[in-house]
């Protein structure tokens, strides 16, 4: 059995998700991580931002910057329709006790 199949469901949160960081380096990351299955396949990401955004429109931002900074180049649409699912948009200001409370309830029902 590899570790991968040992591995508990994993939740990520990323604080500024809407962010060149993000954007640049940790979601095509996380992204290459999916495809070499070295992440479990109960996962998911939650991105935190100020912006108001549809979480289509997150996935949408997140994909592009996946196209232009993965180092296996262009996502294949089957691929990132997969991991697509596993990407969950939060709205919410950093200093807000109430932002932590979302996430909070977000994770217990995941």
């Amino acid at each position: 059995m590899d570790a991968i199949a040992k591995t508990n469901p994993t939740i990520i949160v990323i604080l500024g998700a809407t962010g060149d960081l993000a954007w640049r380096k940790l979601i095509p990351a996380i992204y290459n991580l999916y495809l070499d299955k070295w992440i479990p396949e109960d996962f998911a990401v939650i991105g935190v931002g100020h912006n108001k955004m549809s979480e289509q429109e997150f996935q949408k931002h997140l994909l592009d910057g996946v196209n232009k900074f993965s180092r296996r180049g262009k996502s294949k649409k089957s691929e990132w329709d997969k991991f697509a699912k596993c990407l969950i948009y939060q709205k919410g200001e950093f200093n807000a006790t109430t932002t932590y409370s979302a996430i909070d309830k977000q994770i217990k029902q995941l």
